[in-house]
């Protein structure tokens, strides 16, 4: 019933209206409340909708009578989640905020329909959702970053799925499509490394195959890729959710083929090592209240005379915290190998960089000018045109895998020489591969970016005017911006845009000669089988062009037989640790070397500007973690006495690595431990030491 308040009081007025009816309302809902589809609107080109229109576990659809105290309730949780604490009737301050609490509550309405049967959703409605459920929601919830992932479990998901289509299609079917597309059943080393799917690796073709037969797969390849249809799949795989079905999910590297050889032609020397715990970071505090809070805020439905979870139930997730110690991370290379790859790398721009440009470039323009591709050149022409240095160095041929007018046609390609040819610089496109992955290996380490923001750089816009800045999408600037990434910029050292400027001119001259007809990807490398032009950047060419630079180098390998194999996403926290290392590893030389200077604290302000957070922190951690377990104890007692009362010891040498790293990770997060550098100058000059600071318990 509505109360009848004197006009001096009307803007009391809100908080005496019939909730039933004031819920029914938000700025952002263009529809009708008991409409079957709703349009909404936060400042979006155009509004978007939700159908209620969804299947329930018992078959029935959600807009059934029966239903229908478990279809307002939903509702109800939706309108109601954009509204203040501060009071029921509020809306909260901004647009965006909205938005994102919008989102969220969306995520705890899609998960709870998923788990519709767990539930018995169409016989208790929400009243049947205990704690129990609300804490396993909040675990799954922060378990990582982003919602494909944690509420829709898309790597679980499309395993089950390819796995019970394998089952229920014909395996004389099956076979067919892979005879149709032999590629199909090529598993790349790359694909085995980004495996995460719940198939077994020999599954793989066939689960490719069955997603093929029921038309799952894109009509038309990419750079030589065939992928599935996300979009199609997010259709099927969660029909029955409020926004599952409209999700741009993540294609998966192991169920994509390649329709071009190039796959095909060359492996890697050796298996490579797995070096990483996971694929995701788990959630922040922030979003995870903000999860908490909205599932909480099913208790409104009370105060409407609607189902919900027993408030008893309720309460007891209000200071529910999840274990986040078993969050999935990214492990990092052995110091010392990834050490030894980088100051590799300068080497070989140094002694090599310009010349192979030199050399690339005159056999395109030679080419150009001549109307010719380059694998009508013969081994003996191509010596020809090439600087003597590079003839010096080794250069014999275009590749090592190019069917060139000295290769007889149908000769095989694989050679079983091929990685003594390779380190032998025989190859003048396999020695500018290597070139280019030692760029990303430099830039990929001082810069500490992303995957993704490496393969956005472009020619024409990576460095700002000055050639002291570089310029990037950021691939975590999306929130409230409706998808779009914002550019910024970061210092990046003189060495870095050296190497970055050389590859900028190869494309320039390319341009200038007719060899490419525009400027591209910054790393964007010629392809193996000597075509004209540059390939297109892709993900397996970026780390392509990192793994002939570790075949060259010859990384060590692992007590498997296996091979370090170096990817962006391990060199995040290098240049990190080489700055504590430096404190400990003879003083600054590689600092100097590296940088061509000797401030410390200003390599420390470098670093505190261009690495994230969690980077950095994770580099102290891991720092600290391998000094105590090569038993350099003295210097870090107090947290060793911690880390003893944990372990039941102190020789942390029987104690993993990994483990130790993890422990003193979440002692740096919850603020236990400070770990940072400490500067000093004495009559020798400047030195640093690594300081840990325990917080006091009193």
């Amino acid at each position: 019933m509505n109360v009848e308040l004197p006009a001096e009081l009307d803007f009391l007025k809100a908080f005496y209206t019939d909730p039933r009816t004031e819920y029914k309302k938000s700025s952002w809902l263009l529809s009708d409340f008991d409409l079957h589809i709703w349009k909404y609107d936060f400042n979006f080109a155009t509004p978007n909708t939700i159908n209620w229109d969804i299947t329930l576990d018992d078959e029935t659809s959600l807009l059934a009578q029966k239903n229908k105290p478990l279809l307002d309730g939903l509702k109800y949780f939706l309108t109601t989640s954009t509204r203040s604490v501060r009071g029921s009737a509020i809306e909260l301050g901004s647009l965006a905020t909205q938005m994102t609490m919008f989102n969220r509550a969306i995520h705890v309405a899609d998960y709870i329909l998923l788990n519709a049967k767990e539930y018995q959703l169409s016989r208790f409605g929400l009243a049947g959702i205990n704690s129990h459920h609300m804490k396993r929601m909040l675990d799954v919830f922060s378990s990582a970053n982003g919602s494909e992932e944690s509420v829709y479990e898309w790597t679980k998901t499309i395993s089950k799925f390819c796995l019970s289509l394998i089952n229920t299609s014909s395996s004389i079917e099956l076979d067919s499509i892979l005879d149709q597309y032999p590629r199909m059943r090529i598993v790349t080393d790359e694909q085995l490394d980004e495996h995460h799917l719940e198939i077994p690796f020999d599954l793989i073709p066939y689960a490719r195959a069955a997603l093929h037969l029921h038309g799952y797969y894109k009509k038309r390849s990419t750079a030589g890729v065939r992928a599935p249809n996300t979009l199609q799949l997010a259709k099927s795989l969660y029909a029955n959710t409020l926004k599952g079905g409209h999700l741009k999910l993540k294609t998966l590297s192991s169920l994509e083929f390649y329709t071009d050889n190039e796959r095909e032609i060359i492996s890697r020397e050796y298996p490579g090592s797995s070096v990483r715990t996971g694929d995701h970071e788990a959630m922040t505090s922030g979003p995870f209240r903000a999860y908490r809070f909205l599932t909480y805020n099913l208790g409104i439905l009370h105060e409407i005379g609607l189902p919900a979870p027993e408030v008893s139930e309720l309460k007891q997730i209000l200071d529910y915290e999840p274990s986040l110690s078993e969050a999935a991370r990214f492990r990092t290379l052995p110091y010392p190998i990834v050490r030894d790859a980088f100051r590799k790398s300068i080497e070989y721009h140094f002694k090599y960089g310009e010349l192979l440009i030199e050399g690339f470039c005159r056999m395109a323009e030679h080419c150009t000018l001549n109307g010719i591709a380059p694998t009508q050149l013969t081994n003996g022409e191509l010596q020809d045109i090439m600087p003597p240095e590079l003839i010096d160095m080794g250069i014999r041929k275009l590749g090592l895998v190019c069917q060139t007018a000295s290769i007889r046609h149908g000769a095989l390609r694989k050679q079983s020489n091929y990685f003594i040819e390779l380190r032998n610089n025989v190859g003048l496109i396999e020695c500018l591969r290597i070139y280019i992955g030692c760029v990303q290996m430099v830039v990929g380490t001082i810069m500490a970016r992303r995957i993704g923001e490496m393969l956005d750089l472009h020619s024409t816009d990576c460095l700002d005017k000055s050639e002291r800045w570089l310029i990037f999408l950021n691939r975590k600037s999306t929130s409230n911006l409706f998808g779009i990434r914002q550019r910024q910029a970061r210092p990046i050292e003189p060495i870095a845009v050296k190497m970055i400027k050389n590859l900028i001119s190869m494309q320039q001259r390319l341009l200038k000669s007719g060899f490419i007809t525009e400027m591209t990807s910054l790393f964007a490398p010629p392809g193996l089988l000597g075509n004209a032009g540059l390939s297109q950047q892709t993900m397996y060419a970026y780390n392509r062009n990192l793994d002939l630079l570790c075949d060259y180098f010859e990384l060590p390998l692992n007590s498997k037989g296996e091979r370090y194999y170096i990817r962006q996403h391990q060199l995040r926290r290098f240049f990190s640790m080489v700055f504590f290392h430096s404190s400990s590893f003879g003083g600054l030389e590689t600092l100097q070397w590296m940088l061509g200077h000797t401030d410390m604290q200003h390599v420390w302000n470098y670093i505190t500007e261009s690495t994230d957070g969690a980077v950095l922190r994770s580099a102290k951690a891991q720092f600290i973690a391998e000094s105590l377990h090569n038993g350099d104890i003295t210097a870090y007692e107090d947290l060793a006495e911690i880390l003893k009362i944990r372990y039941n010891t102190d020789n942390f040498a029987l104690v993993d690595t990994a483990e130790l790293e993890d422990a003193i990770t979440d002692m740096i997060k919850t603020g236990k431990v400070q770990i940072e550098p400490e500067f000093f100058t004495d009559e020798t000059g400047q030195h640093m030491r690594v300081v840990v600071k325990i917080q006091s318990t009193d």
